[in-house]
């Protein structure tokens, strides 16, 4: 509200009257807009209370709320509905025991309602502007929503939907599920120890292994001689140079392999598994 009193002394009477009619038509306006708010304020903290008032001092309806919200986020319903529960009292009649009945679509938290829940359960409805949600009595495990009051049918357009424990335990599965076909990057390290022929076990068989010196290099050239110690193979393809088989791929993990070879006055050394060399590789799963 942004009000202008002017007492400047030098206004004219008719000037200044103008503007204390402006000021008390943004009091009425500011009033008028705010009124139900005014006359139902209370902190965050005192509506929290007034809740759990109305649920008999359980913690299970504001856990409950908390997970619709949380569930319901993405389409902004839930979230408008809880700020409106949060910052103004609620109407609240124990009376009415009809989930169906017109008095429970107006926002609010009721309880002890019994006739025409789902399943025939007891238990609280909370309204949320065109949002209902059902929490039956001692089960906070399964929650049920509907939504679309009509106020000229005084009926929900849409059917109580069941959004419980099972339910987000099989989005759960599904993720991991995903996640597992997914491609995956496994980082690892070793210490050569001279052997001509070494396995790493992976738990997994890679489609693709990349190998290098700690050093970052792959291929050392002095001269005329070619030193191999490390190089990408895949499933089905190995890494192969001049020396023989560098890099393979089989079940569970991967190999290293040492040789030498020659290609025409060129020595070519295989090396990933030099004894007290470190190197790096990346399992691509």
């Amino acid at each position: 509200m942004k009000l202008d009193f002017n007492f400047n002394e030098k206004t004219h009477l008719r000037q200044w009257w103008k503007q204390v009619y402006g000021n008390f038509a943004e009091i009425e306006k500011e009033f008028n807009q705010n009124e139900d708010i005014w006359l139902n304020a209370c902190t965050k903290d005192q509506a929290r209370e007034y809740i759990s008032e109305l649920a008999g001092g359980s913690a299970q309806l504001t856990a409950a709320l908390e997970e619709f919200k949380a569930a319901l986020e993405e389409n902004g319903e839930a979230a408008a509905g809880i700020n409106t529960i949060m910052n103004k009292r609620l109407p609240f009649e124990n009376s009415i025991t009809d989930v169906n009945s017109p008095d429970l679509s107006v926002a609010g938290v009721y309880t002890g309602v019994f006739e025409n829940t789902p399943g025939g359960l007891s238990g609280s409805v909370v309204t949320l502007n065109d949002t209902q949600l059902f929490i039956p009595d001692g089960d906070s495990k399964k929650v049920y929503r509907r939504s679309g009051y009509s106020p000229a049918r005084e009926e929900w357009a849409s059917d109580w939907m069941a959004i419980d424990a099972d339910l987000w335990a099989q989005l759960g599965e599904d993720r991991s599920d995903i996640e597992k076909k997914q491609d995956k990057v496994v980082f690892g390290t070793y210490n050569g120890d001279g052997t001509t022929d070494r396995f790493f076990d992976l738990g997994f068989t890679p489609r693709a292994v990349e190998v290098f010196k700690k050093d970052g290099s792959q291929v050392i050239v002095w001269a005329d001689q070619y030193y191999h110690y490390g190089g990408f193979a895949v499933s089905g393809g190995n890494c192969e140079t001049y020396a023989g088989v560098l890099l393979s791929i089989s079940e569970g993990g991967f190999n290293v392999h040492s040789g030498t070879g020659k290609d025409a006055s060129v020595l070519h050394v295989n090396c990933a598994n030099n004894n007290g060399a470190v190197y790096y590789y990346k399992a691509y799963a």
